[in-house]
């Protein structure tokens, strides 16, 4: 007997993997959407690839590759929304709570990684920078081209910036706009 907040079946654990399709609200990879629906610890990964082959073949979930050599991407169809719509309430609520948590938390990280870029690039003339840029709903808000020595730098910058993007965008803004703290009066006294 499954327990109470728990799949207890391939109906449910189909239900599951629309509601976590529709709640992260663009296209998933296969890995993610695993990710989110074994967050459910009733559920195995073969279940799992099974529920989501049989949902893809009978038209809940679309799938479409994005790029010609890019892994496949899932999405929560019309159909699939219709039936979620229908059903969604067999799921228990605490399976819904984590599931649609665990998807909101990942829309919210692919983003923010979608608007911060580093790339390292090596120039005609050998020499190597890494272009850094972060953008936002509107556009795009800075660009930054930074010259390093090696590829070594460049890897530490580029993940430097991917992680304090916001950090160092508000820091240049403060000092340009003549607001930032005056550490050097401090240290005078």
């Amino acid at each position: 007997m499954p327990q109470p907040g728990m799949i207890s079946g391939k109906f449910e654990l189909k239900l599951l993997i629309l509601f976590v399709s529709e709640q992260a609200g663009a296209p998933l990879g296969f890995a993610e959407l695993a990710e989110l629906v074994l967050l459910e610890e009733s559920v195995d990964y073969f279940a799992f690839s099974d529920g989501a082959a049989e949902l893809a073949r009978s038209g809940h979930l679309s799938r479409f590759t994005p790029a010609e050599d890019g892994p496949p991407l899932y999405f929560i169809s019309q159909k699939g929304r219709e039936t979620l719509e229908t059903c969604e309430k067999q799921l228990a609520r605490s399976v819904r709570t984590i599931a649609g948590r665990a998807s909101l938390e990942l829309a919210a990280k692919k983003r923010r990684d979608a608007a911060v870029r580093a790339d390292y690039k090596l120039w005609d003339s050998g020499e190597q920078s890494v272009a850094c840029s972060l953008s936002d709903d509107h556009g795009h808000v800075m660009s930054l081209d930074l010259m390093v020595l090696t590829r070594e730098q460049a890897d530490m910058l580029a993940d430097a910036f991917r992680e304090k993007a916001e950090k160092l965008y508000n820091i240049i803004l403060k000092s340009l706009l003549g607001e930032e703290e005056d550490n050097d009066a401090d240290d005078t006294q």
